[in-house]
């Protein structure tokens, strides 16, 4: 949202695998030991904590807002690309990271 903000005309998204349904973890592009806090939906191992309904509806209403941003960025001819190679977020345009690079 704030790069569309911003004004940027292309938008690349990078780790935004939501893949967490399949594989029952959440996976961090960072060291989760230096965090300040504690996450509560995920345990030591990054095992997602609750059941599978919890995650499916979390996933469910963060896809649902990607459908709305992306609808914005249509209407003010912004692209959205998806540069992940496993995400199940089919809501952007799936591109290569090599091939934006």
């Amino acid at each position: 949202e704030i790069a569309i903000y911003m004004g940027f005309k292309n938008i690349y998204l990078l780790g935004g695998d939501f893949n967490s349904i399949c594989t029952g973890k959440y996976e961090y592009f960072f060291d989760r030991n230096k965090l300040t806090f504690k996450d509560p939906f995920v345990d030591n191992l990054n095992n997602i904590i609750g059941t599978k309904v919890d995650d499916i509806e979390a996933n469910l209403n963060a896809f649902k807002q990607f459908e709305e941003i992306n609808r914005l960025a249509i209407k003010k001819n912004i692209n959205i690309f998806n540069l992940s190679k496993r995400s199940m977020l089919d809501t952007f345009e799936k591109k290569s990271l090599n091939a934006i690079l």
